[in-house]
């Protein structure tokens, strides 16, 4: 009977033991992630989507300084897409609070703490080398001369197809402003950003008028009224020269002649662009005229000689009233126009065409 209560004692002396030493195993275990997650994360612990969980701040920070380096931007242009390397600029995330994030932590309850996953929002900024990434920059293709393309205005301008004026879509070109450029670089950097659509950060010069411009599609409306009219003008020696369409619109100032149609008023001040008018009657002249007393002519004899004589008869055309028929023949289209009156196009019963006029010519002889 002792024998038996003997061994009874022993066992429960060995199962103290145990639990003893179980407890002293687990009491240290406990003290020492006390001890260790005063200077750790937790475990299961996050931050922007990377596990910093058992990492010291130094660790942490190393980690995520890794997980989202910027080595390239991808530039989106109008007309092409390139990768730029950055790396040698050094663009990286550095995280503040990471050492006040471990020290805030309740480390008496890390063992609660291991089956709880926690996302933490920490500030963060770029650091980066400026100078080296400007650098960098200046260096893309979109940037070489030769691959920018200056913007062109829309404009009026005369469709044979159609055989009208149309409102000529402006050309947005590519041609990038460097000082907007630089600064939405910097941007993309301080914030991390591994992609850039020009177009989307205003860094490209754009035209100055639009097809969508209300004063040139309504100087396209009333221009286009001036398809009516049309002038003949007879050279002589069955010759006649048409204009039309874009060649009476060059002989214009449009400016003025869409204010007065706008207004609707007509004028007796002149449309006509006076340099435009006396250039085309001088290339006229220069064409047909067959009277220049400062030039000699060869003529071939009867007998077949050849002979040099003064150029002392011809014609020649009188610019000066030629250009006054045709400056008075454009004020009348342009005051139609304004008015609204077609019939000033028409040719009359008696055949009469108000379009057709005769060049003045004088001759020498």
């Amino acid at each position: 009977m002792e024998e038996k209560e003997t061994k009874g004692t022993g066992r429960k002396i060995t199962t103290v033991v145990i639990v003893l030493l179980l407890a002293g195993l687990l009491g240290g275990a406990y003290v020492h992630g006390i001890n260790y997650f005063k200077t750790h994360f937790f475990t299961n612990t996050g931050i922007d989507g990377v596990d910093v969980g058992e990492l010291t701040a130094a660790e942490a920070e190393q980690k995520l300084a890794e997980a989202f380096d910027v080595n390239n931007i991808t530039i989106e242009g109008r007309d092409r897409s390139e990768e730029l390397d950055v790396s040698e600029a050094g663009i990286t995330r550095r995280y503040s609070g990471l050492e006040e994030a471990v020290a805030s932590q309740d480390a008496v309850k890390w063992v609660f703490k291991r089956m709880e996953a926690a996302e933490l929002e920490l500030p963060y900024s770029f650091e980066y080398d400026e100078q080296k990434l400007l650098e960098l920059a200046d260096g893309i293709d979109q940037l070489r001369e030769e691959n920018q393309k200056a913007p062109e205005n829309a404009y009026v301008g005369y469709d044979e197809a159609s055989d009208s004026f149309i409102v000529v879509p402006e050309d947005r070109g590519s041609t990038i402003d460097t000082d907007k450029f630089h600064e939405v670089i910097k941007a993309a950097a301080e914030a991390g950003n591994s992609s850039i659509v020009l177009d989307n950060e205003n860094v490209y010069y754009e035209p100055e008028i639009g097809s969508d411009d209300p004063e040139l599609n309504s100087r396209a409306e009333y221009v286009n009224k001036l398809n009516c009219g049309t002038i003949r003008l007879d050279l002589g020696a069955d010759t006649e020269l048409t204009l039309r369409g874009d060649s009476i619109l060059g002989l214009l100032d449009i400016g003025m002649f869409v204010e007065n149609c706008t207004n609707g008023t007509p004028s007796d001040d002149s449309f006509v662009n006076e340099e435009a008018l006396n250039g085309l009657v001088a290339k006229l002249s220069e064409k047909y005229n067959t009277y220049d007393p400062d030039k000699s002519k060869l003529f071939t004899t009867y007998s077949g000689e050849n002979i040099l004589i003064e150029n002392e008869y011809g014609w020649k055309l009188n610019e000066e009233k030629t250009a006054a028929a045709l400056r008075k023949r454009l004020q009348e289209i342009c005051n139609a126009v304004i008015l609204g009156d077609q019939d000033e196009f028409a040719v009359s019963e008696d055949n009469k065409d108000p379009n057709y006029i005769k060049a003045s010519w004088s001759h020498s002889a």
